[in-house]
C-alpha cells in the first residue's frame, strides 16, 4: 500500500451554504490525519467528500503515487473554475488526473473502510455476520475469512460478543463492530466520523485505548474527524485544522499546540491565554508593572505572548502585579486563574497559592 488518497480545492454547499471551502488534504499510508474543528466547520462533509460519498461542487479527488507526491500537491493551487467536477452518473465524484499524480480515483474498486458518526449498523444481522457480509464477493477462500473475521474480533474484543446483534449491545460495543467492519477487509484507507462520538468516561477511555491500537498497527492511510483537540493531539501524526469550511492550519501535532496561528485555534487545542506588554531586560511590563519574568534576551519593545497554563508559574511576591483570582485542584495540579495587571491568565503547577494572594509569573516555555 503506497497510493494517498488527495483532495485538493475541494467545496460542497448544502442547500445554498458553503460548509467545505477549498479545503485540501491527503490520507497518506500509515498515517493518520486528524480533521479538527469545531461543530459546523466541514469536518464530517470533507471526510465524506474524500469517501466518495458526496459529489463536490469543485475540487478534484485523486491519487498520489507516494507521499512526497501527495505533500507537494496538497496546499498547491488547482484547478480553474471551468474544471469543476461533473456528475459521473454514480453519485460520485467524477475521477481527474493532475500532473505529478498517478490514476485517478474509481471508488467503486478502491478498498475504502469508513466509521459512520451513527455507526450504521445492520440490525438484523449478529457482530460475526457484520464481518462476514463486507467480506462476501471479495475473493477470499472459506479459511482465509474465518482468519480475518476472528483477527477483527479479537483486535476489538468482540470474540464473546459474536453472535450479539446491535439491540443487544452497549454503545462502545457498537462502535467497536463499526470499527472492525471497517477493518476486517484490510482497506487502504480508513476514515473516521467521530469514532468515540456519545461516549464519556470509563467506556470512551477504554474505546480510545483499543483505536489507539488499532491505529497503530494498520497499514492503512487513516483520516479522521473529530471535534475532541486533545484526543486528535495524541492520535494523529497531522492535525488538519478547518474553520467555516476552509483550512484555517496545518502541521505536525506539536507544531498545531505550540505554534498555533490565532488564539481561536490555540484555544480549540487546549487552554491558552494571551499576555501583551512591553518587554525589556528580560521582564514584561504592563503600564510599567512587571507581570511576567524569564523573557528571551532578544525579546524587546511591544510583544503579545500566546501562552499555555504550562508555560508560566506564579511566584508570589508582596504587592507585584499579579493576583490570584481562582485555585483549583483537579487531582494532578493546581489550576490558577491569575490577573496580570488586567489581563486574565491561565496557570498549571504543583505549588499552592491561595486566592488573593500577589506576586508575578515566570516564563518557563518559549512562547509560540
Amino acid at each position: 500500500m503506497t497510493r494517498s488518497l488527495v483532495g485538493l480545492d475541494l467545496a460542497f454547499a448544502y442547500a445554498g451554504r458553503d460548509v467545505v471551502r477549498g479545503a485540501s488534504v491527503a490520507v497518506v499510508p500509515g498515517r493518520v490525519t486528524a480533521l479538527v474543528g469545531p461543530g459546523g466547520s466541514g469536518k464530517s462533509t470533507l471526510l465524506w467528500l474524500m469517501a466518495g460519498l458526496l459529489e463536490p461542487k469543485a475540487g478534484r479527488i485523486v491519487l498520489a503515487d507516494s507521499p512526497g507526491a501527495a505533500a507537494a500537491t496538497v496546499g498547491a493551487r488547482h484547478a480553474s473554475p471551468d474544471e469543476t467536477p461533473q456528475a459521473s452518473g454514480r453519485g460520485m465524484p467524477r475521477p481527474y488526473v493532475n500532473e505529478g499524480l498517478g490514476e485517478p480515483v474509481d471508488f467503486a474498486r478502491v478498498r475504502l473502510g469508513m466509521v459512520f458518526q451513527s455507526s450504521a449498523l445492520w440490525e438484523h444481522l449478529t457482530i460475526e455476520e457484520h464481518l462476514a457480509l463486507v467480506l462476501a464477493g471479495k475473493g477470499f477462500d472459506r479459511a482465509e475469512r474465518r482468519r480475518r473475521i476472528g483477527d477483527a474480533l479479537a483486535r476489538l474484543r468482540l470474540e464473546t460478543l459474536r453472535r450479539r446483534r446491535p439491540g443487544q449491545l452497549s454503545g462502545g460495543e457498537a462502535r467497536r463492530l463499526a470499527i472492525a467492519r471497517a477493518i476486517v477487509a484490510d482497506p487502504e484507507w480508513l476514515l473516521l466520523d467521530e469514532p468515540l462520538v456519545h461516549l464519556d468516561g470509563p467506556a470512551r477511555a477504554e474505546l480510545f485505548a483499543t483505536l489507539r491500537e488499532v491505529l497503530a498497527r494498520t497499514r492503512a492511510g487513516v483520516l479522521m474527524a473529530t471535534h475532541d483537540a486533545p484526543e486528535a493531539l495524541r492520535l494523529a501524526a497531522e492535525i488538519v485544522v478547518l474553520a467555516d469550511g476552509a483550512v484555517a492550519q496545518r502541521g505536525t501535532p506539536e507544531a498545531i499546540y505550540r505554534r498555533p496561528t490565532s488564539l481561536a485555534i490555540a484555544r480549540m487545542l487546549g487552554p491558552a491565554s494571551e499576555l501583551s506588554g512591553e518587554a525589556r531586560g528580560r521582564v514584561l511590563s504592563r503600564g510599567g508593572r512587571p507581570v511576567l519574568e524569564s523573557l528571551p534576551p532578544e525579546m524587546a519593545g511591544p510583544q503579545r505572548l500566546l501562552l499555555r497554563p504550562e508555560d508560566v508559574a506564579f511566584r508570589a511576591a508582596a504587592g507585584g502585579a499579579v493576583t490570584v483570582r481562582r485555585s483549583e485542584f483537579d487531582g494532578a495540579a493546581l489550576l490558577l486563574t491569575v490577573d496580570a495587571a488586567g489581563e486574565e491568565i491561565a496557570v498549571r503547577q504543583a505549588e499552592k497559592a491561595e486566592v488573593g494572594t500577589t506576586g508575578c509569573l515566570r516564563l518557563l516555555v518559549r512562547p509560540a
